[in-house]
């Protein structure tokens, strides 16, 4: 239960005690096993299937496989042919950590049989409404987004995301629940940015300041809110941070399962982030600014990992270049975090994709595949499109970049009413069945699975996944 929260009902409490708390034991339990195992994504590479270890999961995908009566099955014997054609080879990456297979995994169970759509529920005005809760119930993983009912939120934000994933969770046990938390800014609806900012006296030199030596402030408006920015340097911010903010968040387990840390880079990306420090923060100190969060984030993963959660990270940088604005390539952000922490990633695909270049989505899939061979997941976004539909490039990508535990996101912003079930996540993908290939210097990658085969052609700004399209359309030229 929150520190604080006295407002939930006692009938709701009870029961969560009688229906939930039995259920997610067994989870918590069995997680510390899995925390230590340190094992990777089981990955079933091998284009004959009765070649596959007989284990239950794999017996189901032989059978439903072998049985496939879909009528496009002839598309896709086509489209393998036509692949055949061509010069694939796996694709090879270049920044594989030494200790990669050590880094933690989530505890939950990973459903491979089921299409892993998440969604971002956020409503200003209120909670969840009925038809919002069954909506959401649908999906696999879901993230309470920072400004959930925040005109109702009395300045604890943290008590609405924790008291909606309860709802959710007394509805569906088995469901993935994070909470938002801001990691650049301090956000005024969160109290525990906002308890030590009005105490600002006793800390003077948490923060970030203005060019007169005031406090930096980058409100928001629109929502009555203001926003401070820590400056981690600082050894008592770190404290306070990693003993209140991160320790009400483990309060919260089993209910919350992870928190999503937006604006990760912070410092490190703030021509990515649109915005700016002062112009007194000369680039050495917002170099040592960025090393502190580093450093201490490192610390803060390794506790949630230690207590079986799993955090995402909103980040910004890509690997092998700093050409998008970041002071550090993602190899070495990684190397500053360290290889044996576990994080789930958050990769933004295309915002929207008429900006897209073939440049920009080969950069994308390549720097996407070298975290899957660092071991780090996906949780992957693509902007909806016109009318509400997804681009063609947006499920195929995924497809090829996708290890246990990646999720797949798309809207066209971050309210509830930019969200949409889209008819592509009903279909049955099957498991991948051998790495991700490439062609053409890293601008075609493909990838096959037991059900389907997956296509990015980043030099036409085109993809396709082999069981739902006509032949010619996948075609590589």
């Amino acid at each position: 239960m929150l520190k604080g929260h006295t407002h939930t009902q006692p009938a709701l409490e009870a029961v969560w005690i009688a229906l939930l708390l039995p259920v997610l034991l067994r989870p918590v339990q069995s997680s510390r096993a899995l925390w230590s195992q340190h094992r990777q994504p089981h990955y079933p590479y091998s284009d004959d299937i009765d070649a596959r270890p007989d284990t239950a999961e794999y017996r189901y995908v032989r059978e439903e496989y072998e049985h496939e009566t879909d009528s496009s099955a002839s598309s896709v014997a086509e489209l393998l042919k036509l692949l055949e054609h061509f010069h694939w080879h796996p694709f090879e990456p270049h920044f594989i950590p030494n200790s990669f297979a050590r880094r933690p995994i989530p505890p939950w169970t990973y459903d491979w049989q089921r299409f892993p759509a998440y969604k971002f529920p956020q409503n200003i005005t209120g909670m969840e409404s009925e038809a919002s809760v069954e909506s959401d119930l649908r999906y696999s993983l879901l993230v309470i987004d920072g400004l959930h009912n925040v005109l109702n939120s009395s300045d604890r934000e943290e008590v609405s995301l924790h008291d909606q994933c309860l709802v959710l969770k007394l509805r569906n046990p088995s469901l993935v629940c994070f909470v938002y938390r801001q990691s650049f800014h301090a956000l005024s609806n969160f109290a525990w940015s906002r308890l030590p900012a009005e105490n600002i006296h006793t800390q003077p030199y948490w923060w970030v300041l203005d060019d007169q030596g005031g406090l930096y402030n980058t409100s928001l408006p629109d929502y009555n809110l203001w926003s401070l920015m820590f400056d981690w340097r600082n050894s008592s911010a770190q404290m306070f941070y990693i003993q209140d903010t991160i320790g009400e968040v483990l309060s919260e387990y089993p209910v919350v399962q992870g928190v999503f840390f937006d604006d990760f880079d912070g410092e490190g990306c703030l021509r990515t982030l649109n915005t700016s420090l002062p112009a007194h923060y000369s680039a050495q100190t917002i170099s040592e600014m960025y090393a502190a969060r580093l450093k201490m984030y490192s610390d803060v993963i390794k506790l949630m990992n230690k207590n079986g959660m799993m955090p995402i990270l909103g980040m910004s940088s890509r690997f092998n270049t700093t050409s998008n604005g970041c002071i550090l390539p993602e190899e070495s952000v990684l190397h500053n975090l360290g290889d044996d922490v576990g994080f789930i990633r958050e990769a933004i695909f295309d915002r929207p994709v008429s900006q897209a270049t073939p440049q920009g989505c080969s950069e994308f899939m390549t720097s996407t595949l070298e975290e899957v061979y660092s071991q780090i997941p996906t949780l992957f976004w693509a902007h909806t499109g016109p009318g509400g539909n997804l681009s063609s490039l947006a499920i195929p990508a995924f497809l090829i970049v996708r290890m246990e535990y990646s999720y797949f996101g798309s809207s066209s912003g971050w309210q509830d009413s930019e969200w949409s079930w889209h008819q592509e996540y009903d279909l049955k993908y099957g498991i991948p069945i051998e790495p991700p290939q490439v062609m053409d210097g890293g601008m075609v990658f493909s990838r096959k699975y037991s059900n389907c085969v997956a296509v990015v052609d980043c030099r036409r700004l085109r993809g396709c996944v082999g069981f739902s399209c006509q032949s010619g359309d996948c075609s590589i030229e």
